[in-house]
């Protein structure tokens, strides 16, 4: 893994964005929400993520978000950038798309539901998948039934899926803003990494923390709007 791997595995799936269409006059309105959170590396702040969490009224679920990183430590700097977005329904992966520029090198990977399974295309490259994975963004908490179990989880960076260990930890409040919140720990292991997340009472993220090769690094939500 390159040195900046961290960035181009874990904080990509986690800053995801784009396009949501308008619903048409008869339907009934949407419900959408706009979180944002900061990044930092090794306490340092390296970038901000702005996320949009859209119910649509024929209820599919959409996040999106869109991201820059920025690293800089001495002679050594760093950027990302990405835009990306997950559609779900019935708590299936039902389509997804990112391009990310990864300090110069651009990736782009889309999916879309085909029958019961979701077709992935990573660049030039095109496989079929099942749709009831976990994507590694982790902005929504996996199904019930993957609680302190195995759990199938999508890299959305490379599209390669591992199979991981969600463990239940507490509940637990910590500070988004200046306010305290109520969350739930869950903790993933299995995989590259060992993730800690901190799920609100909607099952959405507000924390994510994880350590590679020695650098802390911590996205933590400071807003919540609807």
């Amino acid at each position: 893994m390159t040195r900046h791997g961290w960035l181009r595995r874990h904080a990509m799936p986690l800053l995801v964005l784009g396009v949501l269409s308008a619903a048409p006059a008869h339907a009934q309105a949407v419900v959408t929400e706009y979180r944002d959170y900061v990044v930092t590396v090794d306490g340092k702040d390296s970038g901000k993520t702005h996320v949009t969490i859209t119910d649509q009224d024929d209820g599919t679920l959409v996040m999106a978000a869109k991201a820059a990183v920025r690293v800089n430590k001495g002679v050594f700097s760093y950027s990302y950038d990405v835009q990306a977005t997950e559609w779900w329904k019935a708590d299936r992966l039902v389509g997804i798309k990112i391009s990310a520029n990864d300090n110069g090198t651009r990736m782009e990977l889309s999916g879309a539901a085909d029958g019961n399974q979701l077709r992935l295309k990573v660049n030039a490259r095109e496989r079929l998948l099942r749709q009831d994975l976990w994507v590694n963004s982790f902005w929504k908490l996996a199904d019930s039934r993957y609680h302190n179990n195995s759990v199938p989880v999508l890299d959305a960076d490379t599209g390669r899926e591992y199979v991981g260990q969600l463990k239940y930890i507490g509940a637990e409040k910590i500070t988004v803003g200046k306010q305290p919140a109520k969350t739930y720990h869950f903790r993933v292991s299995g995989g590259p990494l060992t993730h800690d997340l901190w799920y609100d009472e909607s099952h959405r993220l507000v924390r994510h923390e994880f350590t590679e090769k020695g650098q802390r690094v911590v996205v933590h939500m400071v807003a919540v709007r609807r």
